[in-house]
């Protein structure tokens, strides 16, 4: 949800500051060495594809959301200590009264977070539903996850997890669109 890592490398490595480089450019620094574990940042979506071997993730960065947001996270288990099935997470912000920022991803045991870009591309930019609209959600939730198929495994089936994701990615927009509304009605009574 647009977070980065910051990694760092597990052995000291030394680079020469004579010229700059490219990751640290700058001022040519003749005869100086810097002798030191690398970190470096990378979105969370290409972590897996961009970290190295021997890099540790030694933190996890999480943008602030704005006043006029709503988050919210669902999740279907067992039981209530039990490992989730299956989460969904949802970001509104509203701007204006108009969905600004829309983010929605869905994981669970065994399944690796999956964001789902094509409900997002679906609701930014639209108009606040005040009072929400549950068919028009529902019907960019089935035409934003026709592709979501996520993995089976012992606990649940896929058919499982697409068919329950629908209904949690739903509760989840809807709490977080709710959220936002009212937090951007508490914001704006307060600044008049």
């Amino acid at each position: 949800m647009d977070a980065e890592v910051v990694v760092r490398s597990g052995s000291k490595s030394q680079i020469d500051l004579s010229a700059g480089t490219h990751e640290r450019p700058g001022l040519a620094l003749s005869g100086v060495v810097y002798k030191g574990k690398q970190e470096r940042r990378i979105l969370c979506r290409e972590v897996t594809s961009e970290r190295r071997p021997g890099e540790l993730i030694i933190e996890v960065m999480v943008p602030r959301p704005a006043l006029s947001s709503g988050t919210s996270l669902m999740r279907v288990s067992r039981t209530a200590a039990d490992v989730a099935l299956l989460n969904a997470a949802a970001l509104v912000e509203i701007e204006g009264k108009v969905y600004r920022k829309v983010r929605l991803a869905m994981g669970g045991a065994s399944m690796d977070p999956v964001r789902l870009y094509r409900v997002e591309q679906l609701l930014e930019g639209q108009p606040v539903m005040n009072p929400l609209n549950s068919q028009k959600l529902l019907t960019t939730l089935q035409e934003g996850m026709s592709t979501f198929r996520p993995p089976a495994d012992v606990r649940a089936s896929s058919s499982y997890r697409r068919v329950s994701g629908m209904g949690l990615a739903y509760r989840a927009l809807e709490e977080a669109m709710n959220v936002a509304s009212w937090r951007g009605m508490v914001s704006s009574e307060r600044g008049s």
